[in-house]
């Protein structure tokens, strides 16, 4: 998610095989989120408190994964974020 909303990635959430295949060969399956028509957002997810630091927005980031599953959300309302790793 931090991948394709922040830093402007193109990137499926693919299994450890396929993505040493896609390093191997140099090239990835055109499906998902690599094709722009796949890339808007399904679900308007707000919040009204904002996580305070980058334990809470991990969390926050599996907890909503976990929730939508293939879903795209887009986030109202976020504050205090960083592209701090």
């Amino acid at each position: 998610m931090y991948a394709n909303s922040v830093l402007g990635s193109w990137t499926n959430r693919e299994g450890g095989p396929s993505a040493l295949a896609a390093a191997l060969i140099g090239k990835t399956p055109n499906y998902g989120v690599h094709q722009p028509e796949n890339r808007q957002a399904d679900v308007h997810v707000k919040f009204e408190v904002s996580p305070r630091n980058h334990m809470e927005f991990g969390a926050l980031g599996v907890h909503v994964g976990k929730l939508l599953k293939d879903k795209i959300p887009v986030f109202e309302g976020l504050s205090n974020y960083t592209n701090d790793c």
